[in-house]
């Protein structure tokens, strides 16, 4: 099989095209009944990276949002470039040869086993081991000592494949007080010790002798544009049909989140919902800090408060209602009082027509079915409890599981996290089965 950019072959763009199409099909074809005789879809509230003609605008909200907050707070951008030791791309043929003692540590459980049992590890690997390090490095004492103090350390971050392989590295803004950058940089130093990450020959002369090194910059004129220029290459433009590249379904195959931030002052749950009566994340971040502003939500009962009476308005929504106050008058007052239903399906569009949808029959072993296959090699394995999965069966599919994918209960999601806990992986404690809820 022919090997395209990234480490993406012809199969996997067809696998991820039929994905985001069977998606975009279930999207279209479930719609609720509004409370006003109107049928909306789901894709019309959908925020999928992939499908969604809004998600990109609210990255760009949420990015603007995170830095005019950031230099309210007179914090400076640092722009990082993260990469990994070369013992990683190794470790994807099965190679741990060079792998050290520092090399091993703080790595994710489930990682530190398959490199102890000689299992090859895969990119969902290496971006768990990123983020783990992130982790590591985001509670140094640095920004514990920021954060005991009331600072909010705010960043951006986002994944991206090298092209010839598809290993990933970060590109992240991270923001903090100027007094700490360098206490940070050491920090920096000792987590991420690749040897490209510390190196300083991409640097101009004045960068230089600042200090900085490749991987952590603090005197770029524009950081906010150098991160968000990585996300928005990695977006399918849906308002203009725009086809599956390689890169794209990179991040489809892997299940890799394109884009991930600090919390923010307003959780994002809460933003959506009321995100047709207000569109402002900056103002309502800063609204919410005034001393009279009342702030309330609960995500379990769909509960919303937000009252601001510095500048008389106030937003309450629940269970589909809500009601949009200003200086004591309604504007708007409606119950939705929706109804999920389904329509026939619309036939979905393949770039190539006439090869047909592939039709999964089941694959028999001691005449009991043990997955589907479609005759092409595609397989879907048969779906199995957490508490009925081995050690590595539980593991390789907690890696394997879609965060962003809308079909998939949030409470599944939770079964398979307090499944690791049961059974004391180091990383995982109970969680509520709502916690991976948007």
């Amino acid at each position: 099989m022919s090997k395209r950019p990234y480490g993406i072959s012809k199969e996997d763009i067809l696998i991820a095209l039929e994905k985001i199409q069977n998606q975009r099909s279930y999207l279209e074809n479930n719609v609720v009944l509004t409370g006003t005789g109107q049928f909306r879809s789901f894709a019309d509230f959908s925020m999928s990276a992939n499908l969604s003609k809004r998600y990109y605008a609210e990255v760009t909200n949420r990015s603007n949002t995170i830095h005019s907050l950031a230099m309210d707070c007179k914090h400076k951008p640092i722009f990082l470039t993260i990469t990994l030791n070369g013992c990683w791309r190794d470790a994807l043929r099965g190679d741990f040869g060079r792998f050290t003692a520092k090399d091993m540590q703080n790595i994710p459980t489930e990682v530190k086993y398959k490199i102890n049992n000689q299992i090859s590890l895969n990119i969902r690997d290496l971006v768990g081991v990123l983020n783990k390090l992130w982790d590591i490095f985001s509670n140094r004492a640095p920004f514990q000592g920021l954060r005991k103090r009331g600072e909010k350390i705010n960043y951006i971050r986002a994944f991206e494949p090298h092209k010839k392989d598809g290993v990933p590295h970060i590109h992240a803004l991270l923001y903090i007080p100027s007094a700490s950058i360098f206490q940070a940089l050491e920090s920096f130093k000792n987590v991420f010790h690749a040897p490209q990450n510390l190196k300083n020959n991409q640097l101009s002369i004045e960068q230089k002798f600042n200090g900085e090194i490749n991987g952590f910059q603090f005197t770029l004129t524009n950081p906010t544009g150098y991160v968000m220029k990585y996300i928005q290459k990695t977006f399918v433009n849906v308002a203009e049909g725009q086809d599956m590249d390689e890169l794209t379904a990179w991040y489809i195959k892997h299940k890799v989140r394109r884009f991930l931030t600090s919390r923010s002052t307003i959780p994002l749950w809460v933003y959506r919902k009321i995100f047709f009566m207000e569109k402002d994340l900056f103002t309502l971040s800063q609204l919410r800090k005034e001393e009279e502003s009342v702030c309330e939500w609960d995500i379990e009962t769909g509960y919303i408060r937000l009252s601001f009476p510095q500048i008389e308005k106030e937003i309450i929504y629940h269970k589909g209602s809500y009601t949009y106050t200003v200086a004591g008058r309604i504007l708007a007052h409606k119950a939705l009082n929706e109804t999920s239903c389904k329509i026939e399906p619309k036939p979905i569009m393949r770039q190539d027509k006439n090869k047909p949808l592939p039709d999964f029959v089941p694959v028999l072993l001691d005449d009991k079915p043990i997955g589907y296959t479609n005759g092409h090699g595609f397989t879907k394995e048969l779906r199995k409890m957490p508490y009925q999965m081995t050690d590595l069966e539980l593991i390789e599919h907690w890696q394997d599981l879609d965060f962003e994918d809308e079909k998939i209960n949030p409470a599944y999601i939770a079964n398979f996290h307090n499944e690791l806990a049961k059974r004391n992986y180091a990383d995982f404690e109970k969680v509520g089965l709502d916690y991976y809820a948007i």
